[in-house]
């Protein structure tokens, strides 16, 4: 009861203010609003540490916590005077408005790259997943940005194999273009496969509440399975084999970094670390281009083709590379 409580909707956002009855002065404020990702998120800032400047207090300590505490900011006021005049730091543009909020419509195309390797291109996203068809079930690599995206991999992979449950989904690194989508597959069960510091993030993302926005997960929750893939892991269904190679760091991009080898086809699916020309000569390689290269030699992988996830276009990048384009921008100048 110390604080008279104010709440208002926002472009989506619940804003509530928190104004201690006693001084008047606000002390807090809190802003929800859903993350494709995260969902749930809420800012607080909070104000204390009040000083006077003239008639006016002012909080010399203001504390910012982001993404439900996960950062954390301070902002520290030493002195303050008024001033009797303000210079506007922006001039508002006489035709200013608010543009009409633009709805992506989900635009998808399959791909089979072999009996049992399909490509999935969610062309809004600029990425594309990959399902590997065994015997009897699915494999599915990456689902980018949200969850919505997510149920429509897994609409697309049961068409491609109706009936094969969706065992197994993983992701080649954190970042929201391979792990946004990971909700959906939690809601069908799959086994999230992962490094072993990933799982925290992944119990994080599986838990966290979606009440703003639902997804299937949030409607009807399940458990969290996951399995760590070490260094290594090979699945097979005796007929067709998949390899998951962490090489971590050496990417050059993200310490959790994993690569899908299948030894048969001489093929590896990788995430965002080739940056070749559609157009000419391979130019010398960028770090994390080497990494990968370096990595594959390392593990004595041979490969002949090298297939990306994002981008697949805009970028006038290969999304398919050959391995003889990654050994030419090694020995580029």
């Amino acid at each position: 009861d110390r604080y008279a409580v104010y709440m208002l909707t926002i472009d989506k956002t619940i804003v509530k203010l928190y104004i201690r009855k006693k001084t008047g002065l606000l002390e807090k404020v809190t802003a929800m609003a859903n993350d494709d990702l995260y969902g749930d998120v809420t800012t607080t800032i909070s104000y204390s540490c009040f000083s006077q400047a003239g008639t006016l207090s002012y909080p010399a300590r203001t504390e910012i916590d982001k993404i439900n505490g996960k950062l954390k900011d301070t902002v520290t006021i030493l002195s303050a005077t008024i001033s009797g005049s303000i210079t506007p730091l922006l001039e508002k543009p006489a035709d200013y408005k608010f543009a009409e909020e633009q709805v992506t419509k989900p635009e998808i195309s399959v791909e089979q790259y072999n009996d049992y390797i399909h490509f999935i291109t969610l062309h809004h996203t600029n990425g594309r997943s990959m399902v590997v068809e065994f015997d009897s079930f699915l494999l599915v690599a990456e689902a980018p940005l949200n969850s919505e995206n997510g149920e429509l991999i897994i609409k697309e992979a049961k068409k491609i194999a109706p009936g094969k449950p969706i065992k197994y989904f993983v992701f080649g690194h954190y970042h929201p273009d391979y792990t946004g989508g990971i909700r959906a597959f939690v809601h069908q069960g799959a086994t999230i496969l992962c490094t072993t510091g990933d799982m925290p993030f992944v119990q994080y993302l599986a838990t966290a509440p979606h009440t703003l926005q639902p997804d299937s997960l949030q409607l009807q929750p399940q458990s969290l399975h996951t399995e760590d893939v070490g260094r290594h892991k090979t699945i097979t269904d005796g007929h067709h084999t998949m390899d998951i190679c962490f090489i971590g760091s050496k990417s050059e991009h993200t310490k959790d970094y994993l690569l899908y080898y299948f030894p048969t086809d001489k093929m590896l699916f990788e995430g965002d670390l080739i940056y070749i020309s559609e157009k000419g000569q391979p130019k010398k390689a960028g770090k994390r281009q080497a990494g990968l290269y370096n990595a594959i030699k390392d593990m004595k992988l041979d490969v002949t083709t090298i297939e990306q996830s994002w981008p697949v276009s805009g970028y006038g990048v290969k999304s398919e590379i050959p391995f003889t384009d990654m050994e030419a921008a090694m020995q580029a100048k």
